[in-house]
């Protein structure tokens, strides 16, 4: 099992800009035939998880492997503020069970840097009030007395 990071540029990369998508490349070998399976990526902190995507959120059908080996890739876009991150993968049998084939935690670490790869905005606080900065449509309105 083997997983590499890579930038927009398509560099395979261990830090990654804020606000920067990325691109999640893992090569994998299969033993057995499965039938039924989903594949998801977990980004965490060192204390816990803090986003995940599943092969089954795109496609809303489970995969079928046969021996071999498999390349999968995503393109994510998940707003990570500054900081250090881990990966995680899981291969899950999703034939009635629904248990769990593999699991391969902090299988890589990634670090969000503060500022944007054109150094045009930064992260704007000295702390990270979170992990994730999720996008959202703001309204405020001064309120006549």
């Amino acid at each position: 099992t083997s997983i590499v990071i890579k930038n927009k540029k398509n560099d395979s990369v261990n830090t990654l800009y804020y606000e920067e998508p990325f691109k999640i490349e893992l090569e994998i070998q299969i033993y057995r035939n499965i039938k039924n399976a989903i594949i998801d990526f977990s980004i965490g902190t060192f204390e816990n998880r803090v986003s995940y995507t599943s092969s089954f959120d795109i496609k809303k059908e489970n995969i079928e492997f046969e021996d071999g080996k498999y390349k999968i890739s995503v393109n994510l876009d998940p707003k990570l503020l500054p900081g250090q991150y881990s990966f995680y993968l899981g291969i899950h049998d999703m034939n009635g069970t629904g248990h769990t084939l593999d699991l391969v935690e902090r299988i890589k670490i990634v670090t969000v840097l503060p500022i944007t790869e054109n150094n045009s905005s930064r992260y704007p606080l000295n702390v990270s009030l979170g992990t994730l900065r999720v996008d959202g449509n703001w309204e405020i309105n001064k309120q006549n007395d």
